[in-house]
């Protein structure tokens, strides 16, 4: 499945430059990231540079009709959410092994505590 998605969003890249004001290719390639977006996010996170260089190219395109732009706004917006998403968690990761390593009690029972200063 990973290389059918490499494929297609490469395949969509090269289409870009060619735009040229055609709004139908335009509303298909809006169309099939509404499609895709979701697995994207939940699988494939990695592709998301390349879902915001699509989106981005799209939306410079002198085709774009203001039912495009909305469209290309919301897409925008669910993949920078599941990047804020992702930075949140991976910040959340490191906290707790920097507490895990540092010796912190992070329990709040009295028997945990009175363990943890016995050792």
């Amino acid at each position: 499945m990973d290389t059918v998605v490499q494929v297609v969003l490469q395949l969509v890249m090269k289409l870009l430059p060619s735009l040229g004001g055609n709004a139908q290719l335009i509303t298909t390639i809006i169309n099939a990231l509404i499609t895709i977006m979701p697995v994207l996010v939940k699988e494939y996170k990695d592709t998301m540079p390349e879902i915001k260089n699509i989106i981005a190219a799209l939306t410079s395109d002198s085709a774009v009709t203001a039912e495009h732009r909305v469209q290309l706004r919301q897409l925008s917006a669910i993949a920078d959410a599941d990047f804020d998403d992702a930075v949140a968690a991976a910040e959340a990761e490191d906290a707790a092994a920097l507490l895990a390593g540092s010796g912190v009690v992070t329990t709040t029972g009295e028997a945990d505590l009175d363990s943890a200063l016995k050792s």
